[in-house]
């Protein structure tokens, strides 16, 4: 995964551009979510953005019209992904979290539910808002803040320390966001997915426990890609030795399961060269129809370079809007 090295910009330049967030009355754009309307500039946008680029060139209405929609993206996403226009950066650590009381109900959910969350809906966990952050920053072709969501999301997802209470709690949270990662990525990316097994693998047990068999089935079932990266992602001896080295040297976290074991249960022999992570081949489009439920132009017909086309293309709960009976506005003025 690509490392995020943070733009060095002077700090003059950073104020006056934070100041420039708060002059409302030189904004030129707005953009709407769930109500909620943000003023912004124009060039701002098409510096950071390909997506907004040609979407501001283009005769579609939302040129026209100055104002753009996203009925379909959640709105603590959009709310980061402006911050980040302005200020290179968006602070996670303030971003309220939805907490569910019931632990079983929580798991039950996330492993056989279909239903989309709401976009003003609250992200069940930070790990759950730099999800989001990411596929964001994918569909409108924002490639630092993709980036920086993603080492976000890594730094959390594989953070496994605390007594066996805050453990237990930290695995539910990267649990109940593999559904996402899993529906709103592509396959083979190299993001969010080979996280989530990195993760996996070092608390294999505890994963397994937490589940129950009867939803690890159903997880697996599901989301055949996380079984086949799960099995991808298995260890030799060596490789356990050497991260465990890594790992004392460090003090980072409890000590990853020796290799043999896969979501928890104990494998007999394995081949020496079976360690390998998913194999980096680049972003493939998911091949899906695309929602009917949006007002935001499709990337692919902006030019985005990779010409994305899967679920997460114009929103990440589409289906849901569509339901509803929202027609799109992808018209000419």
């Amino acid at each position: 995964m690509e490392t995020f090295r943070p733009p060095t910009v002077p700090p003059e330049y950073l104020k006056n551009l934070e100041n420039l967030a708060k002059d409302t009355e030189s904004a030129d754009y707005t953009i709407t979510c769930c109500g909620r309307h943000f003023k912004v500039h124009k060039h701002v946008l098409s510096l950071h953005s390909e997506y907004f680029a040609r979407l501001f060139k283009s005769q579609y209405k939302e040129s026209s019209t100055n104002c753009i929609d996203l009925v379909d993206d959640p709105l603590a996403a959009v709310k980061s992904m402006i911050e980040y226009f302005y200020r290179f950066t968006y602070d996670w650590k303030v971003v309220e979290s939805g907490q569910c009381a019931d632990q079983d109900t929580a798991l039950d959910n996330f492993a056989s539910s279909d239903a989309p969350r709401a976009p003003d809906q609250l992200p069940s966990s930070h790990l759950q808002h730099h999800a989001d952050v990411y596929t964001l920053a994918d569909k409108y072709d924002i490639p630092g803040l993709k980036v920086m969501a993603a080492n976000r999301f890594e730094s959390q997802a594989c953070f496994f320390t605390g007594p066996s209470s805050t453990i237990t709690s930290h695995v539910i949270d990267l649990l109940k966001v593999v559904p996402h990662v899993y529906t709103y990525t592509p396959p083979n990316e190299q993001g969010l997915r080979p996280t989530i097994v990195r993760a996996w693998r070092r608390v294999p047990d505890t994963i397994s426990s937490t589940l129950g068999d009867e939803r690890l089935r159903q997880l697996l079932e599901k989301f055949p890609d996380l079984a086949t990266d799960l099995v991808k992602g298995l260890r030799t001896k060596a490789d356990v030795q050497a991260l465990n080295n890594q790992m004392e040297s460090s003090r980072f976290g409890p000590k990853p399961q020796p290799s043999g074991f896969f979501c928890g249960y104990s494998i007999a022999s394995q081949p020496q060269d079976s360690n390998r992570d998913p194999p980096a081949s680049g972003l493939q489009p998911l091949q899906q129809p695309s929602t009917s439920g949006t007002t935001t132009p499709a990337p692919a017909s902006l030019g985005n370079p990779q010409g994305r086309t899967g679920a997460y293309n114009g929103g990440l709960f589409g289906s849901q809007r569509a339901a509803a009976g929202h027609s799109g506005s992808n018209e000419y003025a």
